[in-house]
């Protein structure tokens, strides 16, 4: 596909994008009028079918694509007739980012469900099942698959993404539960993790889950303790073995008060004290585990929002901060919590500075009273600084003026990381429509 891209449209080395002039909050601004540039998008989207997988490049070039908009679709289902099966993968990885625009494009995804190669066929229901109302005829294709396929790795695959679908998978529960008997733990786990999520009757998964409690791996132990959560009472039967859990100086203890938590709901606050105590233990595991159980209790964590901070701003280890943030994000901010925040904002310490900064990049919406504060925090002299600062300014409840007009200037920023982030909370707000 040898195209002449039109001037004044440079020819982009997707290889070594980031940081070039062309930014992808540039395309997105430009929305349908980037159709000229449609061609040097498809010859990158033709290179990465010859690559080893880069994740990171192709989600920044499907995003492209996606920006052109509709325009983007006769290209895209040409090359799902291309001969190379990794080219068809491809092209249904970005009909699934386009989202509801690719529903022109459902005949022909369609008939990449039927397609010779497993993997084109993943994406196809990968695709189906994003436009909802199609989930169901992608579920009879994936179970097939999950009863013939012989690679491993793809029946892996299939077994996952069965539970991304969540409650439209729940009519292959049965399927899921058989490979809670799988001799390779990697199964077990995914069969525990999926079961959890496509919301299959109580009476049916709760008596696997159980048993999983003692299986040999770890890892499928506090899965399935995390799995029965979702079944609330009607896991009462599996009370007793979450309580004998909780003894240990296992993780599996912090599973199973986040459990017992939904299963005995008379007794939440007991079992949210011990998951709130283990914070301060000194294993790591444990401490990254209980960080975890907190951030997918969401709001209902709230209570943890003051030692999640600490620990997101001033845990020595990176891994621990980074999932501290996560939790804060899954958690939301209610303007109480917001005060440690604000001050570390316009605290002397540039590191701590920037964490706090960091933390309020994960959290939608943000209480406007983080207003003033990220205002400063746009002018800090250092960019690690800066950059979260203008990102996070995209995700207050109401942005004024006073956001739009700090953002406006801070796209002029000598720096790329703070003018990148300051185009994609504009853009936030644009799609928002907020005042």
């Amino acid at each position: 596909m040898k195209h002449v891209l039109p001037a004044p449209w440079p020819r982009w080395p997707w290889r070594r994008w980031t940081g070039r002039a062309m930014s992808l909050e540039a395309l997105e601004a430009l929305g349908g009028e980037a159709q000229g540039i449609l061609p040097a998008l498809l010859e990158a989207l033709l290179d990465f079918a010859g690559e080893d997988p880069n994740p990171y490049g192709f989600s920044k070039l499907s995003r492209a694509i996606v920006a052109v908009g509709r325009e983007a679709l006769p290209d895209l289902l040409a090359l799902l007739r291309d001969a190379r099966p990794r080219v068809r993968a491809l092209a249904l990885m970005v009909l699934r980012d386009m989202k509801s625009l690719a529903r022109p494009a459902i005949p022909a995804v369609r008939e990449a469900l039927h397609d010779p190669d497993p993997e084109v066929t993943l994406f196809a229901a990968w695709v189906q099942e994003g436009l909802g109302e199609h989930a169901p005829e992608a579920l009879s294709i994936l179970t097939g698959w999950l009863e013939t396929e012989e690679d491993l790795l793809r029946r892996l695959e299939i077994l996952k993404f069965l539970g991304s679908m969540g409650e439209a998978a729940r009519p292959a529960a049965r399927q899921i539960i058989a490979f809670l008997h799988d001799r390779d733990w990697i199964f077990r786990l995914a069969a525990v993790e999926s079961l959890g999520r496509v919301g299959a009757p109580a009476e049916e998964a709760v008596p696997p889950l159980i048993r999983a409690l003692g299986d040999r791996e770890r890892t499928v132990r506090w899965a399935a303790a995390a799995a029965l959560r979702k079944f609330g009472p009607e896991a009462s039967s599996a009370s007793r073995a979450l309580e004998e859990a909780l003894t240990g100086s296992d993780p599996l203890a912090i599973w199973a008060a986040f459990a017992l938590m939904a299963i005995e709901p008379s007794r939440e606050a007991e079992f949210f004290r011990m998951v709130l105590e283990t914070l301060g233990s000194s294993s790591a595991l444990q401490r990254s585990e209980a960080v975890r159980a907190l951030g997918l209790m969401g709001p209902r964590a709230e209570a943890a929002l003051p030692q999640l901070i600490g620990l997101a701003t001033r845990a020595a280890d990176e891994h621990l901060r980074f999932l501290a943030r996560e939790a804060i994000g899954r958690i939301g901010l209610a303007d109480v919590s917001v005060s440690p925040l604000s001050e570390l904002l316009s605290c002397d310490d540039a590191a701590l500075r920037s964490r706090a900064a960091q933390c309020l990049v994960e959290v939608r919406p943000l209480p406007e009273d983080l207003l003033p504060g990220l205002l400063q925090a746009l002018k800090d002299a250092d960019e690690t600084i800066r950059a979260p600062a203008a990102r996070a300014l995209g995700h207050l409840r109401s942005a004024g003026h006073q956001a739009r007009e700090a953002l406006q200037a801070a796209e002029r920023d000598g720096t790329y990381a703070v003018r990148y982030a300051a185009r994609a909370a504009l853009k936030e707000i644009s799609d928002r429509g907020s005042p």
